[in-house]
């Protein structure tokens, strides 16, 4: 008995191997800091999500937060604030002393500055919260959602060369030419 295999079809379209540049980060454990009424506020215990592919110019940038819901008993549920890339006016890279000793060593800061604000995406269900910690998160992420000026601090080493973010730093996010 002999058995055979053989390449699925590809039709006329060539094999694109994915560029080693490109940045896929998921669900990586952040801190955003913001500026407002006089005050630095903190959001801790965000997630970040990167993803930047060098070919297509394509970019997409999310926090997320969990946080219980009343109509969600039994979950966390996501909330997320998507970065529309045309909307980056610039993105710049500094390193993060204060906040290694909560991320760990490798903890980079990312300063955006946006042309307008992100957009708060989360269920289409009521989002009352159902615990205290929950609300705060809320509301934390409504005043961090019409923010044009934040840093956000993660910790990339393991996933992330510097020449790969300093790419993506130094991409043409300016003239709007990222797109999601």
């Amino acid at each position: 008995m002999s058995l055979t295999t053989s390449a699925p079809d590809l039709g006329d379209q060539p094999l694109v191997p994915q560029n080693p540049q490109d940045i896929h980060i998921t669900s990586r454990p952040a801190i955003a800091q913001w500026q407002g009424l006089g005050q630095t506020s903190v959001l801790k215990d965000l997630f970040l999500d990167i993803n930047h592919s060098i070919r297509s110019d394509e970019a997409f940038f999310k926090l997320s937060a969990l946080v219980h819901l009343k109509d969600y008993r039994r979950i966390r549920m996501r909330i997320h604030l998507f970065i529309h890339p045309e909307r980056v006016q610039s993105l710049t890279l500094g390193e993060s002393m204060e906040t290694q000793h909560k991320l760990g060593s490798g903890t980079v800061c990312l300063k955006f500055s946006l042309s307008r604000p992100m957009t708060l995406l989360g269920p289409t269900l009521d989002l009352t919260p159902r615990k205290r910690a929950s609300k705060e998160i809320l509301d934390a992420l409504e005043v961090l959602a019409g923010q044009r000026s934040f840093a956000v601090y993660t910790n990339l080493s393991a996933k992330l060369l510097l020449s790969q973010l300093l790419s993506l730093c130094e991409a043409d996010i300016g003239w709007g030419l990222l797109r999601t």
